[in-house]
């Protein structure tokens, strides 16, 4: 993660624990890969939007 920094250092943690709740089998794990992916892409938003404002305040 190259733009890692006190910002956005919590959505960061957030994205590593990301795999610790894909669970079960089959179509349970099925559904809960669905749901990470999800919460990935919301995360990783959050976490380009706070290296976007330090580096317009920069």
């Amino acid at each position: 993660m190259e733009h890692l920094d006190r910002d956005n250092l919590g959505a960061a943690v957030a994205l590593a624990g990301i795999p610790e709740t894909v669970l079960g089998y089959g179509p349970v794990k099925e559904r809960s890969i669905l749901r990470a992916q999800a919460r990935q892409k919301e995360l990783m938003a959050a976490f380009d939007q706070a290296h976007a404002v330090m580096a317009q305040a920069a």
